[in-house]
Formats: C-alpha cells, structure tokens, sequence
C-alpha cells in the first residue's frame, strides 16, 4: 500500500436538470477515480478525515447528494428514493466522464452504492461499505407499509408552511448541534462550510 500526504482538496459542481451537485475532490485529476458517497443525515464532509489517510494516488471525488450539504433540493413534491439516488450518481460520473470507478459509501450511501454496483457492475471495479447494512424490512410483506409511511410523512412534511420552518444562523445551529452531542471531539468542533449549508434544521 502506497503512503500518505496531506493532499489538496478542490471544490467542483456537477449541473442536473434541477440545480447542482456540489462535491469536493481529492488527488491527481488522472488518479484510480473513486466516487464517496454520504450517509442520510450527512454531507461531503463526513470524508475529510478520512481520505487523507488513503492512498495518494486516487482521485477521491465526495459529493453532497441531493438535497444535502450545497447540492440543490429536488423539486418541490419530488420525493428522496433510492432509484432517484442511483439516477444521480450516473448523472455525476457521466459529468466527471468516469466509465469505471470505485465507490466508498457511508451508510445510506453504502445501499446506494452495492444497488448501483448491482445495476451497473461493468462500471465499478470495487466497492467499500462502512456502516451499511442493507435494505430493511428484509420481509417483503412489510415493504408496502414502510413505503405508505415514507409517502404520507412526506406530505405531512410538505404541508407545513414557510412560516414554521426553523431557521438558524450557523453558530445557533452548531450550539444545538454540539449541545445534543456532547461527546463529539474537538476537532469535530472545528467546523465546516458544509455544515453551514445545512441551513434548515
């Protein structure tokens, strides 16, 4: 295994028909490309510690998927589902022109990962999960009811007003933040532009 540098980090912006994906990206632009995907309460950030610690010579690109960190939100009424993930992450590698790539995914983005290896195995060459899982309910007999509760919290979510949505300002937000986790370390507590771009809590 080759060593370690503290590497340069670049931000870059992928266009989808509804905004942007916004990502950061490690390592030379011709290295072994390797695509870092976020878990649900998430963002791009959850990587920054990590990839400096691998090898040198990938291009590690961590995107902010849909609606997190600074991508932009799906449409109003557009739901989050897996198969609208697993559209996206072609849509950012066809925009960075990658054929074959690996994936490292982190709990939501661990599923997304495996689901789009599963449908698109002549482009992944590897896969990392950390945290994943897999899909519950394993029982397909509860997979109606789990999908009926995703639909109806969304509406339910839908119907509240502008006026009801919390708003904070980014060092309000990491009081809270910091105030319901207190175990998370200094170094956590040293902050990111991306948690700023989480906006509404």
């Amino acid at each position: 295994m080759s060593s370690t540098v503290k590497q340069e980090v670049s931000d870059l912006s992928i266009s989808v028909p509804w905004g942007e994906i916004k990502g950061k990206a490690w390592g030379p632009e011709h290295g072994r490309p390797v695509l870092c995907l976020h878990g649900w309460a998430d963002n791009s950030g959850t990587f920054n510690t990590l990839i400096p610690l691998l090898p040198k010579e990938c291009r590690y690109v961590a995107v902010d998927l849909a609606g997190h960190g600074l991508s932009s939100h799906r449409p109003a009424g557009v739901l989050y589902t897996f198969p609208a993930y697993l559209a996206d992450v072609r849509r950012i590698v066809d925009g960075l022109q990658w054929t074959k790539f690996t994936i490292i995914g982190h709990s939501m983005g661990g599923n997304i990962a495996a689901m789009f290896s599963a449908l698109y195995p002549e482009m992944v060459d590897a896969f990392v999960l950390l945290d994943a899982y897999g899909f519950l309910p394993t029982d397909q007999k509860e997979i109606p009811k789990v999908m009926r509760q995703g639909i109806d919290e969304m509406i339910q979510y839908e119907k509240k007003t502008e006026e009801k949505k919390r708003v904070y300002t980014y060092e309000k937000a990491a009081e809270r933040l910091f105030a319901a986790n207190p175990s998370l370390s200094e170094r956590s507590r040293g902050g990111s532009s991306h948690f700023g771009a989480l906006g509404k809590i």
